[in-house]
């Protein structure tokens, strides 16, 4: 029987990433958050900051790799008590 991975099964920037994030980011899809950053940076009345922190996020979620940071379970690490 194979092991089940806990890595995410999309990889970095796929179009199913981009759709299941455009959930959680409000609609939100990488031609708009590239063009939210790019026409803040030239006029910033044109979007509200948060608007452009949103966009940000949205394309480092989009662009992340997943890293392991721990091959052993939580259930096996030393707990500090």
């Amino acid at each position: 029987m194979a092991a089940k991975s806990k890595v995410s099964k999309y990889p970095p920037k796929s179009e199913e990433l981009a759709q299941l994030l455009s959930v959680g980011y409000g609609g939100m899809t990488e031609e708009k958050a590239r063009a939210i950053i790019e026409e803040r940076r030239k006029d910033p009345r044109l979007w509200p900051y948060e608007k452009y922190e949103e966009a940000e996020a949205f394309l480092a979620a989009l662009e992340a790799s997943p890293q392991v940071i721990s091959k052993r379970p939580g259930w096996k690490r030393i707990k500090n008590v």
